[in-house]
């Protein structure tokens, strides 16, 4: 017999996924802090378009964090606004082929980093999956006539 779940509890649930896995990505932020720094002495020493990797990990991960604190500081669901839903989606990893290819290229020399492209991608679909307004109905209590 399935076990129903209240959905102020839901709401709880998806909340805190998203802070954890928010707090998850700071820590790998933070762990990848030696490959980063290679990254940018790479960039000053071979004049590459390692900087270039480096602003979009950090606009892309501030982006998504931003949008995720917002979100999840409220105290109930409530779905995005077309705006952050927009923003969302331009922060999309796939909408850079630049920056996946350079991925591709350097996941060997760089694990941490694009691991944390990638996580950083999940969370912003993930909230883009649970801030959709048809989400926000869902979780949102019916009254029973």
């Amino acid at each position: 017999m399935a076990t129903m779940i209240k959905s102020s509890n839901l709401v709880d649930f998806h909340m805190k996924h998203l802070s954890r896995l928010l707090t998850d990505l700071g820590m790998l932020h933070s762990q990848s802090a030696d490959e980063r720094r290679r990254l940018h002495l790479a960039a000053c020493h071979d004049n590459d378009d390692s900087l270039d990797v480096l602003f979009e990990l950090e606009m892309l991960t501030d982006g998504v964090a931003g949008h995720v604190t917002t979100y999840v500081g409220k105290s109930r669901a409530h779905p995005l606004t077309t705006v952050q839903v927009d923003h969302l989606n331009g922060l999309a990893l796939l909408a850079r082929p630049d920056l996946v290819k350079w991925l591709e290229a350097n996941t060997e020399s760089y694990p941490l980093i694009t691991t944390l492209f990638e996580r950083n991608d999940y969370l912003r679909l993930l909230l883009l999956t649970t801030g959709t307004k048809e989400s926000a109905e869902l979780y949102t209590p019916k009254a029973v006539i």
